[in-house]
């Protein structure tokens, strides 16, 4: 889905996992990563640039600008007039700690979803019957019953 609109002096845009966002805007405007991670392009810049949560970039030109949602949803905010520490073309930190804060939750859903898919696995193999043995292959004809002697009880 593609949304076209002018943006104003400071527009919030919320976009969707595989959503793309299209704005018009001048040189000098500025567009703030606040949640999620996106993809921007700009109209007429071979470079495409990925904005993560507390970064910030530069229109150099006016022009169209798209911008699409990695890894999830993803919100950012847009100005007509950049901050006077922006650099046009480039991208800047404007707060490591929300930097930091969007990388930490990013390690954390990649880990539960490491452990949830082995709990899974496991969760499966007991059902199934199958134990999984220790080169990756399996062994059939295992039920749950027969793995109790290796819990113990205190």
């Amino acid at each position: 889905m593609n949304i076209t609109s002018q943006a104003n002096s400071a527009s919030r845009l919320a976009i969707a996992a595989r959503e793309a966002v299209s704005v018009e805007l001048p040189a000098g405007a500025a567009v703030h990563g606040v949640g999620g991670t996106l993809w921007l392009t700009q109209e007429g810049d071979q470079r495409d640039h990925v904005l993560a949560a507390g970064t910030t970039f530069c229109t150099d030109r006016a022009g169209r600008v798209v911008l699409s949602a990695i890894d999830g949803g993803a919100v950012a905010l847009v100005r007509d007039k950049a901050p006077a520490h922006c650099v046009p073309g480039t991208v800047s930190i404007d707060s490591l700690r929300a930097l930091t804060r969007e990388a930490e939750l990013a390690k954390a859903r990649y880990i539960a979803s490491v452990f949830s898919r082995a709990a899974e696995r496991l969760r499966d193999a007991l059902r199934h019957g199958v134990r999984p043995e220790r080169d990756g292959s399996e062994v059939e004809g295992r039920t749950a019953d027969q793995f109790r002697g290796f819990v113990r009880s205190h």
